[in-house]
């Protein structure tokens, strides 16, 4: 077994743990790493093209802006 073989195991692991300890930091730190995450799984995703990976980012970032302007009171 070769680690290109086991990579998507050891990935899946290492977002566990990741997750995990972000849950045992503060809101703001935990939702920075879930939208690190979220970007991570666009980029890595061999299914989507690089205009789709753009498009996806973006849109994402917008929600994000909007929520966090709702949170502020604006």
């Amino acid at each position: 077994m070769t680690i290109v073989t086991i990579r998507p195991n050891l990935d899946v692991v290492a977002d566990w743990l990741q997750l995990w300890a972000d849950e045992l930091r503060s809101p703001t730190v935990r939702r920075a790493a879930v939208g690190r995450s979220v970007l991570t799984a666009v980029h890595q995703d061999p299914d989507l093209t690089a205009q789709q990976r753009v498009v996806l980012e973006e849109l994402y970032a917008a929600f994000r802006d909007v929520t966090r302007g709702r949170r502020a009171g604006n």
